[in-house]
């Protein structure tokens, strides 16, 4: 736990990098697996270097109690931030299975061109994206007959905004307590070698604490200093 919080930055990193990469393999959406691999330890590196620079100020518990409330206010806004992440993933995402049967997610448009209007107005039967892709245009290939450029774009920014925003809050709440908790394991080390000390002179024979304080006090005292020139 010790050397977890000793290389904190080093570990939430890989950490976060692990689950970029793992992310577009659970979502199966290969459109975004760049922005996630690349983006997700990029931003936890960042944000734990800036966090931990931020707060190197003199530590007292008026400063681990302003920390741990941004840390709870941190994680009420992660819960906020993936919410909204994954409804606009829901809305501006469609599933299509291939004929080998695998099922990915691919990013969709919002505006329809005019020749998927009339496409669709010639079958109104059709009453999802994927079989009006399979029926009428190849497949996800042909999505951009199907949807402008531009809002297919608009949805992939947003997407990447939203899963920016997750990353940068989740990694913040957690180096804010990765380093309360390194703060409060220093502090108890410190207070077990001073508990070691002083259990270490509480060991030692009396005669010999006694010499050690007059020898202390003869060195410290004029009269003192003038006995030992003698």
């Amino acid at each position: 736990m010790i050397a977890l919080l000793k290389y904190r930055i080093v570990f939430i990193t890989l950490l976060f990098g692990a689950f970029g990469s793992a992310l577009p393999a659970l979502l199966k959406i290969d459109e975004l697996q760049w922005y996630y691999t690349s983006l997700t330890p990029l931003l936890a590196l960042l944000v734990s270097f800036l966090i931990s620079f931020l707060i190197k100020a003199k530590w007292n518990i008026q400063l681990r109690n302003r920390l741990k409330i941004a840390a709870a206010l941190l994680f009420l806004l992660l819960l906020v931030a993936v919410f909204f992440h994954t409804r606009l993933y829901l809305d501006a995402t469609f599933r299509y299975k291939d004929f080998t049967g695998n099922e990915k997610s691919y990013v969709k448009g919002e505006v329809y061109t005019p020749l998927a209007i009339e496409f669709k107005k010639s079958r109104p039967d059709i009453t999802s994206d994927a079989v009006l892709l399979y029926e009428g245009f190849g497949g996800p290939e042909g999505k951009q007959d199907v949807w402008t450029q531009e809002s297919i774009d608009k949805n992939i920014l947003s997407l990447i905004i939203t899963y920016c925003l997750v990353v940068i809050i989740f990694v913040a709440a957690l180096t804010l307590l990765s380093e309360i908790l390194s703060q409060r394991y220093a502090k108890h080390k410190r207070h077990s070698h001073t508990t070691d000390d002083a259990g270490d002179i509480k060991k030692t024979p009396a005669r010999i604490r006694q010499k050690i304080s007059v020898k202390h006090l003869l060195k410290t005292t004029k009269a003192g200093k003038q006995h030992l020139k003698k």
